[in-house]
């Protein structure tokens, strides 16, 4: 009835969020965010009922919007979101330690300063660093030099990121620093073997 009354698409969105009606909220969201391009809470709603609902790629456009047009403090709350949902994606029993790279390395990307910064870094070194193992078997069956390269980029990824994060976890950072180092070796052969 009133399709650009921004207050009345507000209540609108916090009822259909309440309800869980994602959708229809997202819906509202898109409108909202049409007609008040300065206003980010709620795509800052809508990433985070999209990350809790695991649809990652549906929350990226909210997730860039925020990040255009939020203050620091919204960037720090988008980044956040993505640490936690990247969380549960490096526990057991079923893993996706790409897709929670993805999240923790966009998340590092927004808020590099953030207070949990550290965290973020030592957790985006564990999904680097656990995804080498797997292509080991790959890299090696197939002599593979693309896949010798990629296990080379997680490695160096991981590194750093592990260093950044010895401040979260310094004990547990060194120690998958040393993982790191043993896998150099065996990545540096597979490199001069298989990419020639």
């Amino acid at each position: 009835r009133f399709p650009t009354n921004i207050t009345l698409l507000q209540g609108k969105n916090r009822a259909f969020a309440m309800s869980g009606q994602v959708d229809s909220s997202l819906a509202v969201t898109r409108q909202l965010m049409a007609l008040d391009s300065t206003n980010v809470v709620p795509a800052l709603a809508a990433e985070q009922a999209l990350l809790a609902a695991k649809r990652f790629p549906e929350a990226q456009p909210y997730i860039d919007f925020v990040v255009r047009r939020g203050d620091p403090d919204a960037k720090n709350k988008t980044s956040g979101l993505l640490v936690t949902s990247a969380v549960p994606l490096l526990q057991p029993p079923t893993p996706d330690y790409k897709a929670a790279a993805d999240l923790l390395r966009q998340a590092i990307t927004i808020a590099p300063n953030a207070t949990f910064a550290s965290t973020a870094n030592y957790l985006f070194g564990l999904a680097t660093f656990f995804q080498v193992p797997p292509l080991d078997p790959l890299a090696e069956k197939g002599k593979s030099c693309d896949i010798a390269k990629q296990m080379d980029s997680l490695l160096k990824e991981s590194e750093t990121a592990l260093n950044l994060g010895k401040t979260a976890k310094p004990e547990d950072s060194a120690k998958f620093l040393g993982y790191v180092t043993q896998f150099k070796p065996r990545v540096a052969s597979m490199l001069k073997a298989y990419c020639k």
